[in-house]
């Protein structure tokens, strides 16, 4: 998958294109306002996986020190390795990483690599979106 937003991730951050919710949150007795819409898709916490900023799912080293400043333990903290590349179908935390409008119109999200919860395959659907529908459907 090409990365056609002009949105490029730096450090250990991804760039992810959000499911998008359909249209079908209509029925013929109600119909669902923009900004219910809007708020339901900015909950969304699937999509797939752009692009990855260069120290992406990378070991790092994390220092723990005391109230007084001492050093008291130094630790790797990291991933074997990544588990996940762009192209895949990947599921996050909701409400993670900031909105960007990249320059092809679509809405993106930047996000942090350990916010990232599982690869899914195309076929699973996100059951937090079923619960959501409205009266008469």
């Amino acid at each position: 998958m090409k990365n056609k937003s002009g949105i490029y991730p730096a450090g250990n951050r991804v760039l992810v294109f959000v499911d998008q919710i359909e249209d079908g949150l209509k029925t013929k007795l109600i119909e669902i306002p923009e900004a219910v819409r809007e708020k339901y898709q900015s909950a969304n916490a699937s999509g797939a996986l752009i692009e990855c900023g260069p120290d992406a799912f990378l070991h790092m080293v994390e220092c723990v020190y005391s109230p007084k400043g001492e050093a008291l333990e130094t630790r790797v903290k990291g991933y074997s390795e990544p588990f996940a590349e762009a192209g895949d179908r990947i599921s996050f935390a909701k409400h993670a990483g900031y909105k960007y409008l990249g320059k092809d119109g679509k809405k993106y999200l930047v996000m942090l690599d350990e916010d990232i919860t599982c690869k899914i395959d195309d076929e699973v659907e996100l059951t937090d979106l079923n619960l959501r529908k409205g009266v008469g459907l």
